[in-house]
């Protein structure tokens, strides 16, 4: 049987985030599992977790960081195109001297700055697969996955071939299998339960420091004595002194960590989540953790408005970390049936069966 070989076309950034590269590498390794050829192409932006590449054991082909005083020109090109920091035709050539030695079958492009033109350019001798969340450009694509809750066809209507396979929905959600492995303990304990585990985690990186603010809410909250707090600084985030400073002042229990790789452990025991509403949610939603969320980027706003619109979580704004709206809600969550109630709902969005179901497809 021959050996398919895919390219992944992915970057991270302090703009970007982790999570775009994350759900690439587990879609990668899940591929070599089937034996499947997989390497990536991504570029040396400012604050990259490209070392993520090569640690799992895959071929990285980076691209040059941008030069100093470098700057792209963005011709009506959609809102997101400023990730790619160069023009996209010198990002398509570049791609396109890479994968001239690589010659893939499949090329995987989750990147938002990479559209129509870009696809076209890039994409003459090998299919292309397309991983978004926000149906807001066209694509050239032979199959699209768009694993957000609300995603159909509809949305993407005119915005890809008529031939286009498409999965859509968290069903088809890319989480590592240790998720779907830790499903049935996570939901067991949340049958009739009160909360003690508070964990705060805001994805790979938190640019805007809405760690330090929850902190700072949570602080003025009288939290119950048995809540201890956890906290996860990603691959773009640490802990600083401000945080340090305000970690002291709690009278409760609070455990800091850095990049984890037991994720879905931590996650399992855990009462209620406060973070944000990224690709995370899904892995939240897969083990029925309740969660109050924030919607950090532009692309979250669909997430959470489809994940409150279902009752799987609460959703609050930056004004909310002022005004003492998160300080309440959370009380209110720890000493109410609402936790049972979320989970319940919640655990009905995703099972973690996703990724074992795009293997499937892609590789029949």
């Amino acid at each position: 049987m021959e050996t398919v070989n895919y390219v992944f076309r992915v970057d991270s950034s302090g703009k970007i985030g982790s999570g775009h590269l994350m759900r690439c590498l587990t879609l990668a390794i899940a591929l070599r599992d089937v034996g499947a050829l997989c390497s990536f192409i991504c570029r040396a932006l400012e604050g990259n977790l490209n070392h993520l590449v090569v640690s799992e054991g895959f071929s990285l082909n980076e691209l040059a960081q941008p030069g100093a005083g470098a700057k792209a020109t963005y011709r009506n090109e959609p809102y997101h195109s400023s990730w790619r920091e160069v023009d996209w035709e010198v990002d398509a050539a570049e791609t396109l001297s890479v994968l001239s030695g690589l010659k893939p079958q499949w090329l995987v492009v989750d990147h938002y700055g990479l559209w129509y033109d870009w696809q076209v350019a890039v994409g003459s001798d090998c299919k292309i697969m397309v991983i978004d969340d926000l149906a807001d450009r066209k694509h050239h694509c032979d199959l699209l996955l768009d694993q957000n809750l609300g995603s159909d066809t509809l949305g993407y209507k005119s915005l890809i071939p008529s031939a286009c396979a498409t999965l859509f929905g968290p069903d088809y959600a890319l989480l590592r299998p240790e998720f779907k492995e830790y499903r049935e303990a996570s939901l067991a304990r949340r049958v009739d339960y009160g909360g003690e585990n508070i964990l705060i985690n805001f994805g790979g990186g938190d640019p805007d420091n809405h760690i330090v603010r929850v902190l700072r809410a949570l602080l003025i909250t009288e939290l119950p004595s048995n809540v201890a707090i956890s906290i996860i600084f990603g691959g773009l985030s640490s802990i600083n002194e401000e945080i340090k400073q305000l970690i002291s002042q709690f009278p409760n229990t609070i455990t800091s960590y850095g990049m984890v790789s037991n994720m879905a452990e931590i996650l399992s025991v855990s009462d209620l989540v406060i973070g944000a509403a990224g690709s995370s949610s899904w892995e939240r939603c897969c083990l029925g953790v309740p969660s109050i969320i924030f919607p950090v980027a532009l692309n979250q706003s669909r997430i959470a408005e489809q994940l409150s619109k279902c009752g799987a979580a609460s959703v609050l704004t930056n004004q909310d970390l002022g005004n003492g709206n998160l300080g309440l809600l959370v009380n209110q969550m720890l000493q109410s049936q609402d936790l049972a109630k979320m989970s319940k709902i919640a655990a009905t969005v995703c099972d973690g069966s996703g990724l074992a179901k795009i293997i499937g497809i892609i590789n029949a």
